[in-house]
């Protein structure tokens, strides 16, 4: 996390963004993992942490595939947007 606030790799922010919450729920995954060693004897805390777990992977899948599904509809428009004012370009144009 460190390389990527201290470099920045990604141009775009989006991307930048996109990344950084990933590694920041990795790192929250990774912290709660210590609920499951021995250190913790109580079995509904550990039952929470499982929870806990589900919901952040499901929080970061949602988020990864909405911004995938919008990038995706974004450029699909973009072309459709394209190829309309090629073809209105071409019934325009004079006969040679």
């Amino acid at each position: 996390m460190a390389f990527l606030v201290g470099v920045l790799p990604y141009h775009d922010r989006k991307f930048f963004l996109m990344e950084l919450f990933n590694e920041l729920s990795l790192l929250a995954i990774s912290f709660s993992m210590f609920c499951f060693t021995d250190f913790v004897a109580d079995a509904p805390l550990r039952y929470v942490a499982g929870y806990y777990i589900m919901g952040t992977v499901a929080l970061n899948l949602l988020c990864n595939m909405s911004i995938l599904v919008a990038s995706t509809l974004s450029s699909l428009a973009l072309k459709l947007k394209v190829r309309k004012a090629t073809r209105l370009r071409k019934a325009s144009a004079p006969p040679l």
